[in-house]
């Protein structure tokens, strides 16, 4: 699990201890953390933009397995000291539009895989979701763990 992955994890149970996430201990799971009621997907972006990418392959298939176990996808997005999390569950329920798209982007992004590829990818509206309950920001505290992300 990466470094990045675990610090958000970590700034999670430290603000909702009653709510406690653990790492998939599956290496390729689609998701990051779960619990008895949420499925997390984590992104750490270098850059910050109002309209947030998320992939079509990772959101279906989250959205899928919360439906069928009963949980809610948690998509979250950490930019240096703030993370914003969005409730996909709850979003898709609403009219929200993705605005999904093919777009060509890095393979991966993670392993300096400048390979193009063609992803069919949408877009999360910070500045139009962030007034709904659907939306929690918040940054990283001074806690226990220490943690903060550069």
């Amino acid at each position: 699990m990466k470094q990045t992955e675990t610090k958000i994890v970590q700034e999670w149970n430290y603000r909702f201890p009653d709510k406690k996430l653990t790492l998939s201990p599956y290496p390729y799971e689609r998701f990051d953390a779960f619990n008895e009621r949420y499925i997390l997907e984590i992104k750490y972006r270098a850059s910050w933009y109002d309209k947030l990418l998320i992939e079509f392959d990772k959101y279906s298939y989250n959205s899928w397995y919360a439906h069928i176990t009963n949980k809610k996808f948690l998509y979250a997005v950490a930019h240096e000291s703030k993370i914003v999390v969005f409730n996909i569950t709850n979003i898709n329920k609403t009219e929200y539009d993705y605005n999904w798209k093919y777009k060509e982007m890095p393979k991966q992004t993670e392993f300096n895989d400048q390979n193009k590829i063609i992803k069919f990818v949408g877009y999360l509206d910070h500045n139009t979701l962030k007034e709904t309950k659907d939306v929690y920001e918040f940054g990283f505290s001074k806690n226990p763990y220490n943690i903060y992300i550069k």
